[in-house]
């Protein structure tokens, strides 16, 4: 009889911790979605499409390699198992500087410069950009000026305070509007891609552990070839344990949930200190620009996807934005929610860019009035 009465309390303890778990599971797919699974994505690119701009004492700024049409992809892969999830393949066309837009640059006019970094380039869906060209006129840009679009992905202060203080006479630069997420001021680096991304990027070689891939010219299925690299990429970047752990996390939201928590809360504690550092000295790097340039300066702020989510940002994001109330001579907030977000990236669809383009127009609408 007491062996009986073990089992049965071992029954219901497992029937109440698999009904406990599978409430879990429900209750995490219905919660906003506010992480980001950047260890499963995998970036594609076309090949020989990038380059750097050499500036004095060594310096440079990543760049595109001028009127080159060039795809960038993006898929996931969670598991060994599962086909990898395309989530966007996207083409860019850079002008005769090899700024991601449809007009060629002029030295006969004045620049209204728009910075930014891959939500302004646009990485992860057709550039925005080509749209606030085309109205153009209707936002009160004059003939004898011209826009610009200085947005690159994965860059922030550091490329930007570079093209300022080394190009802002060539590019005659009169008025600037950044466009930005409160990581931006965090990204110092005052130097381009590597010698050997470059080369991995630009040539032959193949660099399958590298965070980029890229798509050789000549490839007559691109999407198969991104498939097949994304399969390979997966066992270069994940261990045997990972790969077990990956048939949970593939599956569970409720995992995903957890495990984005626990590495937030480790991050935290070893990167934090340095990144606010490094946001301090972008802000401070971003009012020296403004006061040096002597331009008008006007800042477009992005929720990331995160503060989407939540429909609220963060306590840094509003600690940035006070800063820069007292440094830029104009500030808006754009209003992104979690649906002008992409299902597993962290950069904005569509919807999401149609809404920055209209945060920027509205701002550059202002300039000359």
């Amino acid at each position: 009889m007491k062996k009986r009465g073990i089992n049965k309390s071992l029954l219901i303890l497992l029937c109440s911790t698999i009904f406990g778990v599978s409430a879990l599971e429900v209750a995490s797919r219905m919660l906003p979605k506010s992480y980001y699974s950047w260890r499963y994505r995998h970036l594609f690119i076309s090949e020989d499409s990038v380059t750097n701009k050499a500036y004095p004492g060594g310096e440079s700024a990543p760049w595109y390699k001028p009127n080159t049409s060039i795809m960038t992809s993006a898929y996931y892969a969670y598991s060994p198992f599962a086909k990898p999830i395309k989530e966007y393949v996207n083409w860019l066309q850079t002008n005769n500087i090899g700024l991601v837009q449809k007009a060629n640059f002029s030295q006969d006019k004045t620049s209204i410069a728009v910075f930014g970094d891959s939500f302004t380039e646009s990485q992860a869906t057709t550039p925005w950009f080509y749209g606030l060209e085309k109205g153009a006129k209707a936002l009160g840009v004059r003939t004898d000026q011209q826009l610009l679009n200085f947005g690159y992905q994965g860059t922030g202060i550091g490329r930007w305070s570079l093209i300022l203080k080394h190009d802002r006479e060539y590019f005659r630069i009169k008025h600037a509007v950044f466009v930005v997420i409160g990581q931006d001021f965090a990204r110092l680096q005052t130097t381009g891609w590597s010698n050997e991304q470059l080369e991995c990027l630009n040539t032959i070689k193949q660099c399958p552990e590298m965070y980029w891939l890229k798509v050789p010219v000549g490839i007559f299925n691109q999407e198969q070839y991104m498939v097949d690299a994304t399969k390979n990429q997966y066992y270069i970047r994940h261990g045997v344990f990972m790969r077990f752990f990956n048939l949970v996390y593939a599956y569970s939201e409720l995992c995903r949930l957890a495990y984005s928590i626990a590495t937030a809360l480790l991050l935290a504690q070893r990167d934090s200190r340095e990144f606010l550092s490094n946001t301090e000295r972008g802000l401070q790097i971003f009012n020296n620009v403004v006061r040096n340039s002597r331009i008008d300066t006007r800042v477009v702020f992005i929720p990331e996807r995160h503060e989407a989510a939540r429909r609220k940002l963060s306590d840094y994001s509003n600690n940035i934005i006070k800063k820069l109330y007292l440094q830029a001579d104009h500030i808006s907030i754009c209003d992104l929610d979690t649906s002008d977000y992409y299902p597993n990236d962290g950069h904005p669809n569509d919807s999401g860019a149609n809404k920055i383009r209209q945060c920027v127009a509205d701002s550059i609408k202002s300039i000359n009035q």
